[in-house]
């Protein structure tokens, strides 16, 4: 049978970037002079394009991660075709107000680390809509089927990917607008 699981509500789109000193000052010393924040720069593709960048997802050499954050409006709904057969909350996720976990979960925490001559930071894009549609088949479906792998950045916790009996499921559709960005790193200086 075919199941659907529907993450409905805010997400994150987000990028492990790196940048080399010399251009992580010279864009430092740009955002102090004319009192920007580094979201304003790095999204900015005409003082990306000054740099060399066409675009802020080229400041990763990996493609962007895709969170659903744990909020209480957010919403995830498992359906078998059209039938609707669970609906729950995104927070419901985390386990910290049950005697007994009522999904399995795991955690893994997102790092940023600098190397040698090179500054990390995460740049994020805030996503509001259908986060994401994921589609699988089993014969019997339970819950306890699933694996819910959740992450976080800095106080930001989100839902970072779904297993199926190990097997990691691929969103076969999105549907949102961008709401904003955010940069965070280890350390400015």
């Amino acid at each position: 049978m075919n199941y659907i699981i529907n993450l409905f509500g805010t997400g994150i789109r987000y990028w492990n970037c790196e940048l080399t000193i010399d251009v992580f000052n010279d864009m430092n010393q740009r955002i102090q002079k004319h009192n920007v924040r580094w979201e304003d720069m790095l999204f900015d593709l005409e003082i990306l394009n000054h740099y060399g960048f066409e675009h802020w997802s080229k400041l990763s050499s990996k493609p962007a991660n895709v969170g659903f954050l744990l909020e209480a409006q957010n919403r995830i709904e498992i359906k078998q075709e059209s039938k609707l057969i669970t609906r729950f909350k995104a927070i419901d996720l985390k386990t910290e107000s049950t005697l007994f976990p009522l999904y399995r979960t795991v955690f893994d925490e997102e790092l940023i680390a600098d190397k040698a001559d090179i500054k990390s930071f995460k740049l994020i894009q805030m996503e509001k809509g259908l986060i994401g549609k994921f589609k699988f088949q089993s014969e019997i479906f339970s819950i306890d089927q699933l694996a819910f792998t959740l992450s976080s950045i800095e106080k930001k916790q989100f839902l970072l990917q779904i297993k199926v009996e190990d097997r990691i499921l691929g969103s076969s559709q999105e549907d949102n607008v961008i709401t904003g960005g955010e940069v965070f790193f280890d350390k400015l200086y």
